[in-house]
C-alpha cells in the first residue's frame, strides 16, 4: 500500500474511533438523565488512605457493600452462593490458591452508610485476619464534566479508575 492509501486507512481508523465515542457520550447522558449520577465521598476507619470522592450511578452506588478482595487487580473468585446474614452477608472465595472467607455487614441510611469488611485467609496458621470499614456519603450531584466511574485520587487528583489501588 503507498503512503496515500496508508494515510487515508488511517484517517478512516480515527473517524470511526471519533464516531464511536460520541456514540459513547450520547449513551452515557441518556443513562445520566434516567438515573442521575451522584457524587459519594467514601473514607476507611483505619486512616491508612485519604478519602476519595467518586461519580456513582445506582448500578455502582449499590455495589459499593459488595466489597471482596484482590491484590495487583485480581479479584478473589467466588467459590460458593453467598449466605446473608443480617445487613450483609459471608461468602468464600479463592485468591492465588488461597482460601478467603468474607464477611460484609452494610449498617446506615440510603445516603449515609457504613459498610464492615472482614477478610480471613483460612489456609494461613494462624488465620490471618484483615479489618476495615468504609464510611459512605452522599454529597449531592457530580461535578460538572464528571462521568459515572471517575473519582478523586488519594493525592486528590482526578481518575478514572473505579477503585484507587490503595484501597
Amino acid at each position: 500500500m503507498n503512503e496515500g492509501g496508508r494515510a487515508v486507512v488511517g484517517l478512516v481508523a480515527v473517524l470511526m474511533l471519533t464516531a464511536c465515542e460520541a456514540d459513547t457520550n450520547r449513551w452515557l447522558d441518556r443513562q445520566a438523565a434516567v438515573d442521575p449520577p451522584a457524587l459519594w465521598q467514601v473514607e476507611t476507619s483505619d486512616g491508612g488512605a485519604r478519602p476519595v470522592r467518586i461519580c456513582a450511578d445506582r448500578k455502582l452506588s449499590d455495589g459499593f457493600a459488595e466489597l471482596m478482595p484482590s491484590v495487583q487487580g485480581q479479584a478473589c473468585e467466588i467459590t460458593r452462593a453467598p449466605v446473608e446474614i443480617e445487613g450483609g452477608k459471608i461468602q468464600t472465595c479463592t485468591l492465588s490458591g488461597q482460601r478467603f472467607l468474607v464477611r460484609t455487614r452494610k449498617t446506615g441510611s440510603a445516603d449515609r452508610f457504613s459498610v464492615d469488611f472482614r477478610t480471613e485467609r483460612l489456609n494461613a496458621r494462624p488465620p490471618e485476619v484483615f479489618v476495615q470499614q468504609r464510611r459512605y456519603v452522599r454529597l449531592g450531584p457530580c461535578p460538572k464534566g464528571w462521568r459515572v466511574g471517575e473519582n478523586s485520587d488519594q493525592d486528590g487528583g482526578r481518575s478514572n479508575q473505579i477503585w484507587p489501588s490503595a484501597w
